[in-house]
């Protein structure tokens, strides 16, 4: 049986096949306008030898300040963008962090971890996802440091939006000072994407029913599983 391709061998095979496309692009438009590898290597500051390399496909991914350049005098630009597709690598803190999270639920919830987006192709997963028993999904992002806030909520709403089973998101964000810090200097934006927070999070989940909004929840480090209530008596929520 042949091996799975591992998704950093994939993307490097997407690449390349994408660079010999730039890089065929990038030969018809010289020879569209009339300019010789000579005169396109000194205006873009490069050698012809490496000019006619990459043209013939002899530089396995060539440089990207290169190609920028020859795109540039060519009257192009090179753009490099980055999109979500696939799964990232987890970080060591990401599983037990989410089981902690876990432990706060209500029973009567269920919990399905790696929850893929419904869609052909599309390689994007929820960290988890918790459904009650209105068959209400909720996805749950786990963060374990905010970087660019605006660029977290943008993925999520994006998953969001691309997930017709989900109807509210929860961002558990590891309880760090940087991460708190970050979510504390841009608390408008958060709020106005994210309404809900902790305690209003944690409320919801532990009496049973899915949030009715978006909320970010800053993990309480080392949280011990809080008893709630079902049924006229108290249960243990990691039971």
């Amino acid at each position: 049986m042949a091996s799975r391709e591992t998704p950093a061998a994939r993307a490097l095979r997407l690449v390349a096949s994408d660079v010999r496309s730039a890089i065929d692009d990038l030969r018809a438009t010289r020879l569209e306008r009339g300019l010789s590898q000579l005169d396109v290597a000194r205006a873009a500051g490069i050698s012809v030898d490496q000019l006619s390399r990459i043209e013939r496909r002899q530089v396995g991914i060539p440089r990207a300040d290169h190609l920028a350049a020859v795109s540039a005098v060519l009257g192009m630009r090179l753009r490099i963008h980055l999109y979500p597709e696939g799964e990232p690598l987890r970080d060591r803190v990401q599983t037990p962090g989410l089981e902690a999270f876990r432990r706060r639920l209500h029973p009567a919830l269920a919990w399905r971890a790696e929850a893929v987006l419904p869609g052909q192709g599309d390689g994007r997963a929820w960290d988890a996802v918790v459904i009650d028993e209105d068959r209400t999904w909720t996805g749950i992002e786990w963060i374990s440091r905010v970087g660019a806030v605006d660029a977290m909520l943008r993925r999520s709403n994006q998953k969001q939006r691309d997930d017709p089973r989900i109807s509210g998101v929860v961002l558990v964000i590891a309880d760090t000072a940087r991460n708190r810090r970050a979510l504390r200097e841009a608390v408008a934006m958060v709020r106005a994407e994210s309404p809900l927070d902790t305690r209003e999070v944690l409320a919801a989940l532990a009496a049973g029913r899915s949030p009715a909004l978006n909320g970010v929840l800053v993990r309480i480090a080392h949280a011990r599983p809080q008893p709630v209530h079902s049924g006229g008596k108290v249960v243990d929520a990691a039971a």
